[in-house]
């Protein structure tokens, strides 16, 4: 049997969204005819970190067969309360998708990364998010991972809410054409 696990944030759980109608649900259906069995184990709110520390318990014990990872939206985020600093810093952030790209293949998963789409939450977000966003695209090209580029595929799109962050009907669209474009060319 062929597992495929998504580990992320509200961006792969469909926030705000019908489950039946998220592109994690729609991305499923399309593979699901080629023997795979899609869980997803993504989390609202959750970094880098925090996904790091579930997904033995979550994914990786499970035998998946391919490991979707998404965070950035979240770790790139700052609160008040952080005195302006992002919830996970830029270089812990590459250091735990390194770490994540790491233990998914010593379980003998193949790990896929994915960016995120611009946002329109405010200037300094936006611009953390797209920072996240190039050290991911760095990251993917230095450790030879697969990265599904949503951030570039979907340029100024407006693919969000009125939240500025969580994705509408046309965003998730967009991210399930861009799954199955990298389905289509890299499922064995």
């Amino acid at each position: 049997m062929k597992n495929f696990y998504f580990l992320g944030d509200s961006i792969c759980y469909g926030q705000w969204f019908p489950v039946h109608k998220n592109w994690v649900s729609m991305f499923s259906e399309k593979i699901e005819s080629d023997g795979y069995t899609v869980m997803n184990c993504s989390v609202i709110g959750n970094t880098s970190s925090q996904g790091m520390s579930r997904m033995y318990h979550e994914v990786l014990f499970r035998d998946p067969s391919y490991v979707y990872v998404q965070f950035g939206m979240n770790d790139c985020n700052f609160w008040d309360d952080q005195k302006g600093l992002p919830r996970v810093s830029l270089e812990l952030f590459s250091e735990n998708m390194s770490e994540i790209k790491k233990r998914v293949e010593s379980f003998g998963a193949i790990p896929v990364f994915g960016t995120n789409h611009r946002s329109q939450k405010n200037k300094l977000y936006d611009q953390n998010n797209i920072d996240y966003n190039k050290s991911l695209r760095s990251l993917c090209a230095d450790l030879d991972v697969d990265l599904v580029d949503h951030e570039l595929l979907i340029g100024e799109k407006r693919v969000v809410m009125k939240d500025g962050i969580h994705l509408n009907e046309l965003g998730h669209n967009m991210y399930l054409n861009n799954m199955m474009k990298w389905a289509q060319s890299s499922l064995a």
